[in-house]
């Protein structure tokens, strides 16, 4: 039995709450080292900015991998965990930044 064969709901919001975190960390590294090669201008990293909106919501899409894979019959609570906690890392990314989606000028 590999690990991957676990069934249950906190095995998969392990899954959903690790795979952006690591994801998170892939997408840093990857925009620093586009900024080091001049591919793209260098911003600043607030957690207001635009890059790192993009880099966060770039992270919560990593569950897209593990939803896939898990879309099986025998993995439906693992499913089921990552589904939720990407529902919910999706819910506090819009409310975290909807202001900023969402800006009305007058």
């Amino acid at each position: 039995m590999s690990l991957l064969d676990k069934n249950n709901l906190a095995f998969g919001a392990a899954i959903g709450l690790l795979s952006p975190l690591i994801g998170f960390g892939i997408v840093f590294l990857l925009f620093g080292l586009m900024t080091h090669l001049g591919i793209m201008d260098e911003a600043g990293t607030s957690t207001s900015g635009q890059r790192f909106r993009t880099m966060t919501l770039l992270a919560i899409c990593t569950n897209i991998f593990w939803i896939r894979k898990m879309n099986q019959p025998f993995t439906i609570q693992t499913l089921r965990g990552i589904i939720l906690v990407t529902m919910v890392l999706c819910a506090v990314w819009f409310f975290q930044y909807f202001d900023a989606l969402y800006a009305t000028e007058s």
